[in-house]
């Protein structure tokens, strides 16, 4: 019962370390994101956003408003889509 929850503890931790997914931040975008505006919100000059740090802050809140109650895991693995297709930090 003992090495059950070790071995339980450990793939709990494993799959909680995991890099984040950009693909998978893709699809939670898609539903959660797009909800409230397009792409093009990343992309106009005026964006306020302007460092990973504000992304992490930002993508937070946003999935706070939308009631999206996404993992730590989920959030960087949005932030990773992002980052990766629009923003480039």
């Amino acid at each position: 019962m003992r090495i059950a929850a070790i071995f339980l503890l450990f793939a709990t931790t494993c799959a909680a370390s995991r890099p984040p997914d950009a693909a998978a931040g893709k699809e939670l975008h898609d539903v959660d994101c797009l909800i409230c505006h397009q792409t093009a919100h990343y992309t106009r000059s005026d964006r306020k956003v302007d460092s990973l740090s504000k992304l992490e802050r930002q993508v937070d809140v946003c999935q706070q408003d939308v009631g999206a109650e996404w993992d730590t895991q989920q959030l960087n693995e949005v932030v990773r889509y992002l980052d990766s297709e629009f923003y480039h930090f």
